[in-house]
């Protein structure tokens, strides 16, 4: 069966924007990890301003460590210390007051508005935990090494 020249183009159109894809994918990853080996990103830079590109990176991070936390905290078989616990849950609070911070001033920048409202509702009900106990973030993370 023979391909009409009009398939052709179309095909050939789309195996080049596949490749345009995948080069920009190249592109945006070593641009990521030039921006993230030339100048640490704080969160001074975020107050500032991100770009897109160091959002995302930041937001990786902070949400790397929630994820790591999940694995003592969340975990039914997790055979985690209370100390190893209390600096999971520390370093968990800690990414979330930066996913927090990072999304407050770039709003503009994708997903932050999302983000935005998953961290200050989680931030929310760990306040309300901690007033319900007369206990403060600022005295039960006190000395805790969060990430």
């Amino acid at each position: 069966m023979r391909m009409s020249n009009m398939a052709k183009i179309s095909v050939s159109i789309m195996l080049g924007l596949q490749s345009l894809s995948v080069m920009a994918q190249g592109i945006q990853a070593q641009q990521l990890a030039l921006e993230a080996s030339s100048m640490p990103i704080t969160i001074q830079h975020a107050v500032d301003g991100l770009t897109q590109t160091q959002y995302q990176y930041l937001l990786n991070q902070y949400t790397q460590i929630v994820n790591d936390s999940k694995k003592i905290l969340d975990d039914p078989a997790s055979q985690a210390t209370a100390e190893q616990q209390k600096q999971a849950f520390c370093a968990r609070y800690h990414a979330y007051k930066n996913i927090a911070e990072i999304s407050e001033y770039n709003p503009n920048l994708y997903p932050a508005p999302v983000m935005l409202m998953v961290a200050k509702r989680y931030l929310e009900q760990q306040h309300n935990s901690f007033t319900a106990s007369g206990m403060t973030e600022q005295v039960f993370c006190a000395g805790a090494t969060s990430k």
